[in-house]
């Protein structure tokens, strides 16, 4: 199709409960970045809103909207040649608006959904059945992932989370935290590998600590990301939700699959996590099966009296 000209009203399909509570707040924003399927804009005050086409995977701060444009099919934000980071964005409770765009979001309607998340019951996990499905999820991500290739983040990382891992299991909150620095911001993007990886790590250990006895590693992920100079705004943003407790909903579904349904609905939903961006859902899918079984080792030294 050719490029959207002139003024265009996108209507809304649904919208997270953080995007509601912020655009409930009038004020301005920013064009931060484009992309083919959404647009992210922020806030004087650290909101953040991504606007995107359906389907779109449930994120903490998205608004969704429906594949048309003034009865025009428009699924692609490039097709609006106006559209550029640094653009004002008008913001209202009934709207949203880039005006030297041409694009108005309409708000009224829309459909609202949650991304807070509590910790999945240990009844009805099944230790045989998730470490099957992890070694499942494991073989999918060597399979078909896409992860980061760069020969310096290869270098770097791997043996970060080795330590990492490690420190972890040990209880290390020093090395922990050092072992983190050094993946925090790591690669390129707006949200660079070393981050997806930890952010996958995190929705693990939040997810499988029903007990709250590994909830030490949150905080202090909280605390690092204080200062968002190590990262990216967008990284540091979505890191900070996912430590506490927003969860998109590829990551819970796959989470929520290996920990409790079979090999095939573990492939179905690792496989859509996979699908996520260019390498973000690979290596986010790396950290979430790194933190499920670091919860269950966890869990058994202290309980069983040994590792898995």
């Amino acid at each position: 199709m050719s490029v959207m000209t002139g003024r265009h009203v996108l209507r809304v399909s649904e919208m997270s409960r953080l995007a509601a509570t912020s655009v409930a707040q009038a004020g301005a924003g920013r064009v931060h970045s484009v992309f083919h399927h959404c647009f992210n804009i922020t806030r004087p005050d650290g909101a953040w809103l991504t606007v995107a086409f359906m389907p779109f995977p449930r994120t903490p701060d998205a608004i969704i909207v429906e594949t048309c444009a003034d009865g025009v099919d428009a699924a692609d934000f490039y097709f609006f040649p106006d559209l550029e980071p640094s653009l004002a964005a008008e913001i209202a409770p009934e709207r949203i608006a880039v005006p030297d765009a041409g694009i108005e979001i309409a708000l009224d309607g829309a459909a609202l959904f949650d991304t807070r998340r509590h910790p999945f019951p240990r009844a009805g996990r099944g230790p045989a059945r998730a470490t099957r499905n992890l070694d499942t999820a494991r073989a999918l991500i060597r399979r078909d992932g896409r992860s980061c290739d760069a020969p310096e983040f290869r270098r770097r990382a791997e043996p970060a989370l080795a330590a990492l891992a490690a420190a972890i299991i040990a209880g290390d909150d020093t090395a922990t935290r050092a072992h983190c620095e050094a993946l925090l911001g790591l690669g390129i993007g707006l949200t660079p590998s070393g981050d997806d990886i930890l952010g996958g790590i995190a929705a693990g250990l939040f997810l499988s600590d029903e007990a709250g006895e590994q909830n030490r590693f949150l905080p202090m992920l909280l605390d690092l990301l204080r200062d968002d100079r190590r990262t990216t705004d967008v990284s540091a943003r979505s890191l900070k939700l996912c430590a506490d407790g927003e969860i998109n909903d590829g990551v819970f579904e796959a989470a929520r699959a290996i920990l409790f349904d079979d090999e095939a609905e573990t492939k179905r939903a690792v496989s859509s996590l996979l699908a996520i961006g260019h390498t973000s859902g690979t290596e986010t899918a790396r950290g979430l099966c790194l933190g499920l079984r670091l919860a269950e080792e966890i869990f058994c030294r202290r309980h069983v009296g040994g590792g898995n």
